[in-house]
């Protein structure tokens, strides 16, 4: 939701089209749709009306409609009176009401008005505080007395609309509400500041620039066309003020008095030219005459610095190369003394080390070895300990230890004690495992054979066998006796039919089904079985287990299915108990419980590899006391090595303490390590440094006699340069006793030197041609021509000033009043003339800054997602503003005092500076929009420039308007923002949904006004007005315009979505 304040609702009251009617605005999008001519620009109109309220300033949308039927005094309809309002919602559910009374005159005045729920007084209002003056605390209208079009009908014997002042006693009396209205040009702006102190508008409207720049924007958003992007007066129309018209009066009032300065400083000019020609030779001569005398100075002073430089440097190298010897020396003798004793040093912290280290490696070997020791005694205290059974001796089989732990050994004793406790003999324990092996193995065998008969018969009952004699019997699909299916089943699933192409052992054929013949069958009830006779044998077997397949000829085919499912369920019943078996057999015992064995199985002897365990657990036994006493013996060893190991550790320590004990000696240790190192590297780096020190000694080139003949040499040359420069320049004296720490480069200061000697001596022989007075005089040339070449500059200045001025000092004097009178006028002109062009520059940087403001604020804002606008501010080629500045010199170089007139001087003068030929007028020069030109422009992100479409460049307009609204103000306020966007069918959406997205960053109500409305990017929803044409009076909507809260998914009437609202 937008910031408050907020447009609340629009209300119309005998107004053309819309007559009495009442619209909500959204808070930030609001639409009005309906065909041509229904009324929709009107409401911009209304708008222009109600914030202009100025008549030459309300300029109407006319595209639709001739522009005589769209004046303001056209707009009530059938009534002297039309009402147009807005409720303006300034705090929650707070409101004020602002409209305007339009009369049907055109010489009527539009009257405004604003109404509140209690009278104002703004003599009190003025005394307080800027921040108290800004709530309206009780002023404002609560919800449930908010005005609509129908309280601005009287309901007498005919309801009417009535005259403002009815009106404005009407509600004061039915409604307790205030009407204030303002007429007059002072009062309206008495209104505007009212809204501006109170935060309701963000512009103050008073000021003409505000409400001229609020008047373009709105028209610019509305088909009034004031502004058109792609011209360029156009564009400076509507971003800038007209200034030419001001600064073109500022001049001509001044223009009298430019003219006779000019004259009178022209007078004054010729007065003094001649003396300050021979003033400015003369000051120029002086100053080379001074400089040819510093820089001879200079020159000599830093020739001088160079040599007792060099000879200072030269004497400091000559003692620092003594100092260094003497240095080397004395470390020399200190190194040769000391060497002996860091080398006894050095010996004695090696050997104290070294027996260290020893004593530390014996006792960490002592650790490990009293560590084996006491694991011994304890797994010897664990086998005493440990119970043995009671086994019958089998003779003597040795047994190997070796690979055994102790811990291995008393498991062992553990388990085999458990089974022979309960087999009593290790032969018994072999024993139960043959039993349970072998009833095993017969269960196993029973499985597989049950598993082969069935997976058999259900290959036959498949058919896929059919090479069997089964085979055949069921394709007859017959039904057949008990006793023939017990032996079919039993006895003959393996016959093969015919005889066989493999003949292997014990197999059988027939060609015959009489083999089942009913004659060859015997039942034996009390043995539970049949009897069938092969041949005269007779053969025994067991009645089925299971349920008939044979018994019932016509469900035969699905006894068959039934049988297959059960078939495959026991078999793989089956395999389950053989894989049991299997991992039972592989010593894995948790399948055991899903067997149900009927016989006894011991988990503990669940393999033969299990068995041998046992009696070599037994043997194990029988060879105990001999292992025992192989430990008895190393347990003695260890303790008399572990004795003589301590022996070798020269200081004493405890068995329970030996972690500790290590510790402190690898502690002490590292101390002997650290002084071993130090006194090693004390010793060596001592001896290298002797080494060095004795080489160094011997590279350095030393000769004491020598070098003191050269400074005797040295000094006398600088002694005797010295005593030739304080003859010339005695005011050196000090400079030369200056303790010089560095010198500059002499060359430079040399040719510097020759450089001013030649141009002082070059100027004073010009005044011979200059100066016709001193082309024969003689003191002159004899200054020129003698062998010194003296140049006194004393007698050349007396030559050209003569006995009344004689020196240039006296030229100023002269000259003064004369100087100060034409400055004067000189400042005057220049100032004058400066002042205008000025507020002409001052201008055109206020454009361009405007522009600069405005592109700012478009930055980021994409046009149909890719195009970035901004306006081009481009100065004009051939008449650039910078011209400006170059006029007051160009003034002051005397092309101003020569013109006839300054309006002359300025052409000529803008025409020298800016190199332009054609005729141009001193009004266009005053002109700030003259310097530029301006355009608007699309681009991609490339920089690409992009025409732009008839959408775009609404959409462009629009971000206009708003950046002209927001650059007027030079501080950003809180208040009333909204858009109108009218006629905008010619965009497509993504121009359109720029307009949401700008309105919602900037806290601006969008209403539109347009034949078809648009969609949104976003879930938000909005506001929508369908106005529907009157059927009985054209200029008369039906009075119940469609409204409804609209999203991208829905419409529903506003009505009930407010009471859907307003219970939630």
């Amino acid at each position: 939701m937008n910031k408050l304040p907020l447009i609340h609702s629009i209300s119309t009251v005998g107004v053309i089209k819309h007559y009495n009617q009442d619209y909500l605005i959204h808070d930030t999008r609001t639409d009005f749709t309906g065909p041509n001519g229904i009324g929709k620009s009107l409401l911009a109109d209304l708008l222009q009306i109600l914030f202009i309220a100025e008549r030459k300033k309300i300029h109407f949308g006319t595209d639709s409609v001739k522009k005589e039927h769209r004046q303001i005094h056209t707009i009530p309809y059938k009534t002297p009176n039309a009402y147009f309002f807005l409720n303006i919602e300034v705090e929650h559910k707070m409101y004020i009401t602002f409209g305007v009374n339009i009369p049907n005159s055109s010489a009527s005045q539009i009257k405004l008005f604003r109404i509140l729920n209690e009278p104002f007084d703004s003599e009190k209002d003025s005394k307080k505080t800027k921040k108290e003056r800004q709530s309206l605390g009780g002023s404002l209208i609560p919800e449930h007395k908010l005005l609509y079009q129908d309280d601005f009908i009287t309901k007498g014997t005919k309801p009417s609309i009535p005259s403002i002042d009815v009106l404005t006693k009407h509600l004061r009396d039915e409604k307790e509400l205030y009407l204030d209205v303002f007429t007059r040009k002072a009062e309206r702006n008495e209104l505007y500041q009212f809204f501006f102190d109170k935060n309701i508008l963000p512009l103050n409207l008073s000021q003409d620039t505000h409400l001229t720049a609020f008047a373009k924007v709105l028209q610019a958003f509305s088909k009034a066309n004031t502004l058109e992007t792609d011209k360029d007066e156009s564009l400076k129309s509507f971003l800038f003020e007209n200034k030419k018209n001001a600064i073109e009066a500022e001049y001509k009032q001044n223009k009298q008095n430019l003219d006779d300065y000019v004259e009178r400083y022209k007078s004054l000019s010729d007065l003094i030219s001649s003396l300050t020609g021979k003033r400015e030779y003369l000051e120029v001569l002086e100053e080379l005459s001074i400089t040819h005398q510093e820089t001879e100075k200079e020159y000599l002073l830093n020739k001088f610095y160079v040599n007792k430089y060099t000879f200072n440097q030269q004497c400091k190298t000559w003692d620092d190369t003594k100092t260094k010897v003497d240095k080397l020396d004395a470390e020399i003798k200190k190194y040769n003394k000391s060497i002996p004793d860091l080398e006894e040093k050095q010996k004695k912290a090696i050997e104290k080390f070294k027996s260290y280290s020893e004593a530390l490696s014996n006792l960490n070997t002592y650790k490990n070895n009293y560590s084996d020791y006491l694991k011994t005694k304890q797994d010897l205290n664990d086998l005493n300990d440990c119970k043995l059974p009671k086994i019958v001796q089998n003779g003597n089989i040795d047994f190997d230890f070796k690979n055994l732990t102790v811990k291995q050994i008393i498991q062992s004793i553990k388990d085999v004690t458990n089974v022979v406790k309960e087999y009593k003999t290790i032969e018994g324990v072999e024993e139960q495992y043959q039993k349970q092996n072998e009833k095993l193995n017969t269960l196993k065998n029973q499985l597989l054979k049950k598993k082969g008969n069935l997976e058999k018969l259900s290959e036959i009952l498949e058919l896929k066998d059919d090479t069997s004699f089964a085979s055949q019997l069921l394709n007859k699909k017959q039904s057949i006796s008990l006793g023939q299916e017990t032996v079919l089943r039993s006895f003959l699933l393996d016959t093969k039919w015919n005889f066989p192409e493999e003949v292997v052992d014990q197999v059988m054929y027939s060609s015959s089904l009489d083999i089942l013949n009913e004659e060859f069958i015997e039942e034996d009830e009390k043995n539970q079985g049949w009897w069938y006779n092969i041949g005269g044998i007779k053969r025994f077997i067991k009645s089925l287990s299971s349920d008939r397949l044979f018994d019932d000829k016509d469900a035969l085919s699905n006894a068959f299915s039934i049988k297959k499912q059960n078939l495959i369920t026991e078999i793989t019943q089956i395999d389950k108990k053989l894989n049991s078996i299997k991992k039972l057999e592989q010593g894995l015992l948790d399948s055991i419980e899903s067997l149900d064995l009927d016989f006894n199985w011991d988990v503990n002897i669940p393999d033969q590899r299990k068995v041998k365990e046992y009696k070599s657990s037994v043997i194990m036994i029988q060879n105990l006391d001999t292992f025992k006493a192989d430990i008895k013996a190393s347990i003695a060893d260890k303790k008399e090595k572990l004795d003589a190991l301590s022996l070798k550790i020269p200081f004493k320590f405890s068995n329970e303490n030996l972690d500790e004990e290590i510790n402190k000696c690898s502690a002490e240790q590292s101390k002997l390590n650290t002084g071993q190192l130090e006194a090693n590297g004390a010793f060596e780096s001592t001896k290298t440094r002797l080494n060095t020190k004795t080489e160094e000694l011997e590279k350095v080139n030393y000769n004491p006699k020598e070098i003191e003949d050269l400074k005797i040499e040295g000094l006398k040359k600088i002694e005797a340069e010295e005593k030739a420069i304080l003859i010339k320049y005695p005011s050196l004296k000090s400079a030369l006793l200056k303790d010089v720490t560095s010198v500059d480069n002499l060359t430079s200061i040399q040719e510097k030197f020759a450089l001013a000697k030649t141009a002082y001596e070059s100027s004073y022989k010009s005044s011979l041609t200059n100066y016709k007075e001193l082309k024969d005089d003689i003191e002159v040339r004899q200054e020129i021509e003698k062998e010194t070449e003296t140049f006194e500059y004393k007698i050349l200045e007396k030559k050209l000033l003569g006995n009344d001025i004689v020196t240039t000092k006296n030229i100023e004097k002269a000259l003064g009043s004369i100087h100060q009178d034409r400055n004067k006028l000189a400042s005057a002109i220049i100032d004058t003339m400066l002042k205008i062009f000025h507020k002409t520059q001052n201008e055109y940087d206020n454009y361009k800054s405007v522009v600069a403001k405005l592109n700012t604020f478009f930055k980021g804002e994409l046009i149909s997602k890719k195009y970035y606008f901004q306006v081009v501010f481009d100065p004009n080629v051939n008449f650039k503003i910078n011209w400006i500045n170059s006029l007051s010199s160009k003034a002051q170089t005397a092309g101003l005092f020569e013109s006839e007139t300054v309006e002359n001087f300025v052409e000529e003068a803008f025409k020298d500076i800016s190199g332009y030929s054609k005729k141009i007028e001193f009004s266009d020069l005053l002109d700030p929009k003259t310097y530029f030109t301006l355009k608007t422009e699309f681009k991609d992100s490339d920089g690409k420039e992009y025409p732009g479409s008839t959408g775009e460049s609404y959409t462009a307009r629009v971000l206009l308007g708003i950046g002209r609204l927001s650059i007027t103000s030079k501080e950003k306020r809180d208040g009333l923002r909204f858009l109108i966007l009218e006629e905008v069918s010619n965009l497509d959406d993504d121009n359109f949904n720029t307009f949401p997205q700008i309105a919602q960053k900037y806290g601006y109500q969008i209403i539109t006004m347009t034949p078809e409305p648009f969609g949104s990017n976003t879930e938000d929803g909005w506001y929508l007005h369908q106005l529907l044409e009157g059927k009985t009076d054209k200029n008369r909507n039906y009075p119940i315009p469609n409204s409804s809260f609209k999203t991208n998914y829905k419409n529903e009437q506003l009505q009930g979505y407010l009471k859907r609202k307003a219970t939630k």
